[in-house]
C-alpha cells in the first residue's frame, strides 16, 4: 500500500512539474497560455481546454488558422479562427468554429497574441483556479505536500532496504575470510 502511495505521489509531483516547465517555458519564449471559457470554439477547443498561442508574424498568419489576441484595453483574450486575412488594412476576420456569422470587429495585426500550435483538454480550469489567490494558495499547499510526502515514504523504503544491504556485506565478508583461510 505504502509503495503504491509512494508511485501514486512521484507520479502526481512529476506531472504538475512537467506542467509547470511546460507553461513556463512557452510564456518565456514569448508564448501564452489561455483557458478557453466559452463554447466558441466547440468542438475543436472544448470549454476548459488549455491552448497554447506561440508568438507568429502576422503575415505568416493564414485562414484556417486559429489566434489567440486582445479584444480590449482590460486584457481580454479570445481564441477564434481566421476566415479572411486582409494584408492591406492590416487586419483579420474571425470567427468561433461553433458560431453562425463573423465576429463584429477585425482583429488589427498588433492585438493578435499568437497562433494555437496545441490544446490540452480540462487543463484551463485548473489554470483558471491557480490564478486565483485561494487557487495559488491550495497549488503550492498541494505541491509542497507531494514533495513531502515524496521524501517521507522514499525515506521509509530505504531504511527498510538497509539491513538486506548489511546482509550483503556479511555475506561477502564470510566469502573473504573463507579464502583466506584456503590460501
Amino acid at each position: 500500500m505504502k509503495k503504491a502511495l509512494n508511485i501514486t505521489a512521484d507520479i502526481l509531483l512529476a506531472i504538475t512539474v512537467v506542467i509547470a516547465l511546460a507553461v513556463l517555458a512557452l510564456n518565456l519564449f514569448g508564448g501564452r497560455t489561455l483557458a478557453v471559457l466559452s463554447g466558441s470554439m466547440e468542438p475543436n477547443y472544448p470549454v476548459g481546454s488549455l491552448v497554447f498561442a506561440v508568438p507568429t508574424p502576422p503575415e505568416e498568419i493564414i485562414s484556417g488558422d486559429a489566434i489567440s489576441y486582445v479584444i480590449n484595453n482590460q486584457g481580454t483574450t479570445v481564441t477564434h479562427r481566421v476566415i479572411e486575412a486582409d494584408r492591406e488594412a492590416r487586419h483579420f476576420i474571425t470567427q468561433g468554429d461553433a458560431n453562425n456569422a463573423p465576429d463584429g470587429n477585425p482583429v488589427l495585426y498588433e492585438n493578435v497574441i499568437g497562433v494555437v500550435r496545441f490544446h490540452v483538454p480540462m487543463l484551463g480550469y485548473a489554470l483558471s483556479f491557480v490564478l486565483t489567490t485561494s487557487g495559488k494558495i491550495i497549488a503550492g499547499t498541494i505541491v509542497v505536500a507531494l514533495i513531502l510526502l515524496t521524501i517521507l515514504l522514499g525515506g521509509k523504503d530505504k531504511e527498510k532496504e538497509e539491513p538486506k544491504n548489511n546482509k550483503e556485506k556479511i555475506t561477502n565478508e564470510e566469502i573473504l575470510k573463507s579464502l583466506n583461510r584456503n590460501s
